[in-house]
Formats: structure tokens, sequence, C-alpha cells
């Protein structure tokens, strides 16, 4: 029986049920085009192996009305943007180590991404109305034929780490164009520089977002720090088709903002 229903960001329906007295999660695809990427997904949430984090457990799937659905353990927890909201950087710091333990363990070798980088470059601009020379030179002007391959969230900002009694949980993977960590800590520069998690907010924690974007840029070299930036600028390319005009504005005022300092720092 479903007993209301949750807040998501992908377009899915997400609700919190109950059955002979157990609380669960059931994901439901937007649409039976999204189904294939949603069981994508759920394959990846329930293949996850790590011992610093956990993802809720997914015990069931299938068809409604035309529609995937996974169904998954409900964690009574809280998104680590409100977690740092609410908390000291002594108490941020641990879930902190464990998500970039996680991350600096999960490359194995390189590969030459050059092709794939360039292809999802030439397909933005194809559906994408405004001019992106700027940003598709700076994406471009890069060696990517040595990036650390390794499995990924493929979306990890804070929205997508749920605390619960001190514990990290991932939910919310996304398949990724490129399987690299650097995928990753894009994704959490584009809530410590960019603050998207706390977008709808009226507030946001900012000094905590710069200690924690110093601990990020911190646990990278020189070239993982200019291949993280450019996948960042992609990250925000990538959401513009699919937005409406009050977040195209946003994203593209953060798109103007970020190439200033990421150009400046690489100076």
């Amino acid at each position: 029986m479903i007993t209301s229903e949750l807040k998501g960001h992908s377009g899915c329906k997400i609700y919190l049920c109950e059955k002979k007295g157990k609380k669960f999660v059931r994901k439901i695809s937007k649409s039976r085009k999204y189904n294939i990427r949603l069981r994508k997904q759920a394959e990846k949430q329930n293949h996850f192996r790590s011992n610093l984090l956990k993802t809720p457990e997914i015990f069931d799937d299938g068809i409604i009305n035309s529609l995937y659905y996974f169904d998954m353990e409900y964690i009574n927890g809280m998104t680590f943007s409100s977690f740092i909201s609410k908390n000291t950087i002594q108490n941020i710091d641990p879930a902190l180590d464990r998500v970039l333990s996680h991350i600096g363990e999960s490359a194995s070798g390189k590969k030459n991404y050059t092709t794939l980088i360039y292809k999802k470059i030439f397909d933005l601009e194809e559906v994408i109305s405004c001019d992106i020379g700027e940003y598709k030179r700076y994406c471009m002007d890069y060696d990517w034929s040595a990036v650390p391959s390794g499995t990924c969230h493929g979306d990890l900002t804070f929205e997508n780490i749920i605390i619960y009694k001190s514990e990290p949980f991932l939910i919310d993977f996304l398949d990724s164009f490129i399987d690299t960590t650097y995928i990753d800590l894009s994704k959490m520069q584009q809530d410590t520089l960019l603050l998207w998690s706390w977008r709808n907010a009226q507030a946001a924690p900012i000094i905590k977002n710069i200690y924690i974007h110093n601990r990020i840029c911190s646990s990278m070299d020189k070239y993982a720090l200019g291949a993280t930036n450019r996948l960042l600028v992609l990250n925000l390319l990538r959401i513009l088709p699919y937005s409406d005009k009050k977040t195209c504005t946003m994203v593209k005022n953060r798109l103007n903002y970020i190439m200033k300092r990421l150009k400046k720092c690489e100076l």
C-alpha cells in the first residue's frame, strides 16, 4: 500500500510503500522510453559493492502498466546536503572520508576516452540551441588518452547520498557515457562550486562547501583536476536540453561563472 509520494528529480514516480508492516520504496519509470534507463539504474545499484559505502537493497522489480519499476529498502536518513547544512565539519568529515576513499579505490587501469568525449560534445551541440563554442573548445582542448577507468555512481551529487546512523548510502545511480571516477568527482564539484543540491533552498552552507571543495581538490593531481573541471562543464551542458526556462537560465549563468573561475585557476 502506498503511504506517501517522495520527492525526486528524474521525473520518475517515487513512493513510500508498506506491506505486512515493512516499509519500502517503489520507483516507477516516467515513460516507456525511460524503462531501459531505469532498469540500468537498478542493475547498477544491485551490482554495487563497497567496504566503505552502502546502497539500499533491491528486492523486487517488474512492469506495471507498461512501465518498469523496482522496489528497494527504505533508508530513513537525510541527504548529505541536508546533513552538511545541519552538522559541523567534525561530523561531516567521516562521511566525506569514506566517499573519497571509495572513489580512490575504484579506479582500475587507464583508457583513452577521446572519441567518447568528442562524440558527447558533438551530440550536445546538435540539441542545444545556444552557442556552446567556448565550452566545446575548453572540453576538447585536453588530453583524454589516459583517463583512469573504473566503476562510477554516475550522478554523485550530495542529494544522492543518504546519511543514516552515520553510514553513507548511495541512491539514484545513473548510467554514464564513460566509466571513470572522474565523473563522480565532477558531480561532487557541481555541489561544492555551484551549490547544485541547494538550488531550491533559501540558503546554502557556503563556508562548509568551500572546505569540502578544498578536500576534494587535495585528493586529485593536476591532470585529474583539469579533467574533472571539463567534465563539470559537460555535466552542466547535459542538463540544458531537458531544462525548463528557469533552470536553463540558472545553468547558463553558472556555466559563465564556472568558466571564468576554472580558466583563472588553470593559468
